[in-house]
């Protein structure tokens, strides 16, 4: 399990937009992402979307590699789901259009997938506390 999330965590902080040694700075750097994504979204800044698409993609293709522990399979794929929708969610989005309803249903969009993240991490550590694992290994 340990050098499952071990894997995972640098396979994350080899493609993160910044570097990160803890969950505090993981955190930090995904509330910076939510925060210049939704900059990106509105100023029509899309190189900064495509980019994070990007990473996204080596992300998912790396953890297709992986060899995940029985007890984390469940977990695994909703992981690739969301890595999937994000991908296709930015296609979906439209940075700079004069439409501001348009701007709101996106932003709505963007916000929902982060909510659904941040209860996707819930479930990770919830999952970790079952057997015993306080922290993941982030310091690689």
């Amino acid at each position: 399990m340990t050098e499952y999330l071990t894997v995972i965590a640098y396979l994350f902080a080899n493609n993160a937009p910044q570097s990160f040694t803890n969950e505090d700075e993981f955190g930090a750097m995904l509330g910076a992402l939510a925060q210049q994504g939704t900059l990106s979204l509105t100023s029509g800044n899309s190189a900064y979307l495509d980019a994070l698409a990007e990473k996204g993609k080596n992300i998912t293709d790396g953890a297709l590699d992986i060899e995940v522990p029985e007890q984390m399979l469940s977990v695994h794929v909703k992981a690739l789901q969301l890595a999937a929708y994000a991908q296709t969610l930015k296609d979906e989005l439209r940075p700079g259009e004069a439409d501001p309803l348009g701007q709101i249903a996106t932003l709505s969009k963007v916000q929902g997938f982060l909510n659904v993240m941040s209860s996707f991490m819930d479930e990770v550590h919830a999952r970790m506390g079952d057997y015993g694992i306080e922290e993941i290994p982030l310091d690689i």
